[in-house]
C-alpha cells in the first residue's frame, strides 16, 4: 500500500514510543521490515551484505522527485572502504562507515551541509584524513 510520508512518519513516531511487541503491523513494517524506510538496501547495495556494487539512481531520482528533495543521506549500509560514498551525481550520500565497536570500530565521520552562494550547497565530510568537499 502506498502511504504518504506523513503517514509513514506517524507510524514511526507512534511505534518508537512502544515496546516492539506492542507495535501494530504498520508500525512494525516502518521500523523493522527489511524493505521499510529504516532498513532498506534499495538505494545502495555497495556494502558488506551484497556483492552487487550497483546503485539504483533511477529509483533514487523517482523517490527524491516524489519527496521534492535534492538528496538522500542514508546509514545502515556499511561501506566497503569504511568511508562515506557519494553516488548518483551527489544525490545519494552513504554515511555508514562502520564506526560502532560492534561493527568495525572505524573512525567516526560527520557530514556538514553548508549553504554557500545563494542556494548552492557545500557538503563536507569531517573526520577523514582530510576534509572532503562536494558541491
Amino acid at each position: 500500500a502506498d502511504e504518504t510520508s506523513d503517514e509513514i512518519n506517524s507510524h514511526a513516531h507512534t511505534g518508537m514510543r512502544k515496546p516492539r511487541i506492542q507495535r501494530n503491523k504498520a508500525e512494525s513494517d516502518v521500523l523493522n521490515s527489511n524493505s521499510g524506510p529504516v532498513w532498506t538496501r534499495a538505494y545502495n547495495k555497495n556494502n558488506f551484505r551484497f556483492d552487487d556494487p550497483t546503485v539504483s539512481c533511477r529509483a533514487l531520482s523517482e523517490t527524491l522527485d516524489v519527496l521534492n528533495v535534492d538528496r538522500m543521506v542514508i546509514g545502515h549500509n556499511v561501506q566497503r572502504r569504511l568511508v562515506p560514498q557519494v553516488q548518483c551525481g551527489g544525490r545519494l550520500l552513504l554515511m555508514d562507515v562502520g564506526m560502532s565497536k560492534e561493527m568495525y570500530d572505524a573512525d567516526p565521520v560527520a557530514l556538514e551541509i553548508r549553504r554557500t552562494d545563494g542556494c548552492q550547497q557545500e557538503l563536507r565530510f569531517i573526520g577523514e584524513s582530510s576534509v572532503r568537499v562536494v558541491t
